[in-house]
């Protein structure tokens, strides 16, 4: 199929894909492209049709939940003191109604190229780890120190290729979750390795740049997310091969790769950290911010003084920053989106989120989805260690791909 007239045919389907790729290269013009693809519907005169005609009911009902979840963040923002702060965070939640009502114009177009549509985000996945290693090894040869100081590798490459001085592009946590839904497709993808042995080379050697990205970009989720898709696709590959000598080849090389991504230098440094400081309970080094465990703490003991509504969107990281450290003006960053939304905006909040994951995991399941149920999972694994929902890559990356999973077709028909 020509892809240039399928472009110009489907203007909608032109304007999701270019949106898809340019997720993984920047943030800044992201609005933009949601208002162009909300044009597209437009210029498809699709805007005079009836949008739930497209959604069945559990698709409607999840639309429905992300709406009631954008108004509860609005009564937490009229609860706020801090009203700047909190207009500014509820201006980057609008995507959790703007993604589903344009999606649902979009529906009939996501039913039939929703794969295609990943494609486009996977292999432009690819192309930014590039950049980033080119950019690396261009900086490595010309700058005498590296952009972000260095303390966990003495090697020379190494300074200049892990974590922020590999992700150019945005926050390496962020370049790690989108580059383990990269990986996702490309292990899943079962219909561009059937066309032919060329394009089962680009395959694989796909899944092994995305696979090389996560581990310079250097994030715990990341890494754990990236784990936890080989494992469950090596078992499932794995069982299948016949004859033991490859399915025991299968199994050294998967551990082997496992074995590999915990030599990360700044994983193992986490890891040592975090073992001194609670199993031996040694101090944090002098002038290290609080570690993560006692912000969650402080977080949910700020949550616990008003649990239905919240502190407020623009007054909860202030009222976490007086239990952390009274005398303090710093505020703190808890990094688990299930928390912050908890401390900001109460437990109804907390539930509805929970609602939109349990119900992202039904859905995949019920629709014989293995890439929506996992896409789910690690999302929430993510979730865990960021709050992704209140920047505008985390949550135009997870509303989107939420909605083009929620109206694709199931796995077992045709791709499109």
């Amino acid at each position: 199929m020509n892809l240039i007239n399928l472009y110009k045919k489907d203007i909608i389907l032109a304007v999701m894909s270019l949106l898809a790729a340019y997720l993984v290269w920047d943030n800044f013009y992201l609005p933009w492209g949601l208002g162009l693809w909300g044009l597209s519907i437009f210029i498809s005169k699709k805007i005079l049709t009836n949008p739930f005609k497209n959604a069945d009911r559990n698709s409607g009902a999840i639309i429905i939940l992300f709406f009631i979840t954008f108004f509860s963040l609005c009564v937490s923002l009229i609860l706020s003191n801090n009203k700047d702060e909190g207009i500014v965070r509820l201006t980057q939640s609008l995507s959790l109604i703007v993604v589903p009502s344009i999606a649902l114009y979009a529906a009939d177009t996501i039913k039939k190229y929703h794969t295609l549509i990943i494609r486009s985000f996977a292999f432009s996945s690819v192309l930014a780890v590039l950049y980033s290693i080119i950019l690396s090894g261009i900086k490595m040869y010309t700058s005498s120190q590296p952009t972000y100081s260095v303390s966990y590798t003495e090697n020379i490459w190494g300074q200049y290729f892990y974590y922020q001085n590999f992700s150019h592009l945005m926050h390496p946590g962020y370049f790690a979750l989108l580059l383990s839904f990269a990986l996702l497709f490309f292990i899943n993808d079962k219909n561009f390795r059937k066309i032919s042995s060329i394009h089962l080379v680009i395959q694989l050697l796909s899944i092994c740049i995305v696979t090389i990205g996560i581990y310079l970009s250097s994030s715990r989720a990341g890494i754990f997310s990236a784990l936890i898709i080989i494992i469950i696709y090596a078992f499932h590959y794995v069982r299948k091969i016949e004859k033991k000598r490859f399915r025991y080849s299968a199994i050294v090389i998967f551990t082997v790769l496992i074995g590999l991504i915990f030599l990360n230098p700044r994983t193992q440094k986490k890891i040592v950290e975090n073992y001194r400081y609670f199993y031996l309970e040694q101090e944090l080094s002098p002038g290290a911010p609080p570690s993560r465990l006692d912000i969650w703490s402080a977080a949910l003991q700020t949550a616990m003084r008003s649990p239905l509504t919240g502190e407020g969107m623009g007054d909860y990281r202030e009222e976490m920053a007086k239990i952390i450290d009274p005398n303090s003006k710093e505020t703190f960053n808890s990094h688990n989106q299930f928390i912050d939304y908890f401390v900001s905006s109460g437990i109804i909040a907390l539930l509805l989120l929970i609602l939109q994951i349990v119900a992202g995991i039904y859905t995949g399941i019920k629709k014989q989805q293995p890439v929506f149920t996992i896409f789910i999972v690690i999302v929430a694994i993510n979730m865990l260690f960021e709050s992704i929902l209140f920047r505008i890559t985390g949550i135009v990356f997870y509303t989107f791909f939420y909605m083009v999973l929620l109206f694709g077709e199931s796995e077992e028909k045709n791709y499109g």
